[in-house]
């Protein structure tokens, strides 16, 4: 992908720009996820992240629902903090609004969405805030492999 979500950027040159900053702590990312359930992009997600904190950045990791074997592998990691929609149902949307307002409220730099539907939230939360978005779809199910 050339342009990230529209800020001119590619996710190359920002992920370098984000590694290279000389004062990390000032540079906040959001992850999205479903769940800290106990799966690839959840273990994926908590490396990541845990890179990221001993960098210096902070990260906030906003699920959908919380809990999760993962959820206490975060807990008390340095520069990441943990936080829950707790969204009701499937059906509830409020959650959107609830992420563009954290997104405001903490002044995130970047929101990363990691699964479905949180994707989707997060490109209509850094749409609301004017944040750039990025998502990504790890699956391979969506492919063929079983």
């Amino acid at each position: 992908m050339e342009n990230c979500c529209g800020s001119g950027l590619s996710w190359k040159s920002g992920i370098s720009n984000i590694l290279n900053k000389s004062s990390m702590p000032s540079y906040r990312i959001l992850f999205n996820i479903y769940q800290l359930l106990q799966g690839g992009a959840e273990t994926q997600l908590v490396l990541l992240a845990k890179g990221l904190a001993e960098k210096g950045v902070e990260v906030h990791v906003v699920t959908l629902y919380s809990g999760g074997p993962l959820w206490n592998a975060l807990e008390s990691v340095p520069h990441v903090t943990l936080h829950s929609l707790n969204r009701s149902s499937k059906f509830d949307f409020s959650v959107v609004r609830e992420l563009a307002n954290y997104i405001r409220d903490h002044k995130i730099d970047l929101v990363h969405g990691w699964t479905p539907p949180g994707n989707t939230f997060c490109a209509m939360a850094g749409w609301m805030t004017g944040v750039p978005s990025m998502m990504a779809l790890r699956s391979t199910a969506s492919v063929g492999f079983r």
